[in-house]
């Protein structure tokens, strides 16, 4: 065997030795580049089901392909769970003038809820209110947003 290996040429010997070195280097380069990919972020629109949402009743859910996040009023916190575990959450409540008031939500038991004391149940108490309410919220990099508006029957 080694005497098979004297009697190669001297590019089939360099290419010998060369090969497991730019094998190594091509495992690190897909490496970096699949890391780099990783960290892009990324912006996903979710939209309600059933084109409605009021709060107040619980009946508030946004959804993008198997990500679901409900959004509800409960004894004076705005509650948001997710099918998910997230990162951060953020609610925007916009006024009549287009301005938004931000809440950083704090996370309630697990990653999958989180909530902040917000005014959107005395804002929506008379019949007929609604409110345009923004968030995002984040997932492994993902950037999930939507603007909806929460409507008092």
């Amino acid at each position: 065997m080694i005497n098979a290996f004297f009697k190669l040429d001297k590019h089939t010997k360099m290419a010998i030795f060369i090969a497991p070195i730019l094998l190594i280097l091509g495992f690190a380069a897909a490496d970096l580049w699949e890391e780099n990919k990783a960290s892009e972020v990324r912006f996903y629109q979710m939209t309600p089901e059933n084109n409605q949402c009021n709060i107040l009743t619980k009946e508030c859910i946004l959804a993008v392909d198997n990500l679901r996040i409900s959004i509800y009023e409960e004894n004076g916190l705005t509650t948001a769970n997710s099918t998910f575990a997230l990162d951060t959450m953020t609610l925007f409540v916009v006024d009549d003038n287009g301005v938004a008031e931000t809440f950083r939500m704090g996370m309630k038991d697990s990653p999958h809820y989180w909530y902040q004391k917000t005014s959107l149940a005395e804002q929506l108490a008379a019949p007929g209110s609604e409110k345009t309410l923004r968030f995002v919220a984040t997932i492994d990099g993902g950037q999930y947003i939507s603007e909806f508006i929460t409507k008092t029957p």
